[in-house]
C-alpha cells in the first residue's frame, strides 16, 4: 500500500497492472484495494505448455484519495479450479 500511497502523494492520477486469468488469487487481491479491469492484452504471457494466455489490464484510480483495500473473502481452490501457472 506504500508504494500506491506514494504515487497518489507524487501526484499520479493512476496505476495500471497486467495479470493472468489464470491467477484468481491475485485479481481478488488487486480487486480488493480497488483495481478495475480496463482492457485484455492478448497473447500476452508465455504459457508452461509453450502456448501464449492473455492478460488483463487492470487500472487503480489514484484521485479518489482512497488506497486501503477493502474486505474481500477468497475461497479455497476446488478440484475445478485450473491450476495456477
Amino acid at each position: 500500500m506504500l508504494l500506491l500511497e506514494r504515487s497518489r502523494q507524487a501526484g499520479m492520477d493512476a496505476v495500471f497492472l497486467e495479470v493472468r486469468p489464470s491467477n484468481p488469487y491475485a485479481i481478488a487481491l488487486y480487486q480488493s484495494v480497488g483495481f478495475v479491469q480496463v482492457g485484455l492484452r492478448k497473447g500476452y504471457y508465455q504459457a508452461p505448455d509453450n502456448g501464449r494466455e492473455d492478460a488483463l489490464v487492470l487500472k487503480l484510480d489514484l484521485t479518489d484519495g482512497r488506497v486501503t483495500p477493502r474486505p474481500v473473502r477468497i475461497a479455497p481452490p476446488s478440484a475445478t479450479d485450473p491450476p495456477y501457472r
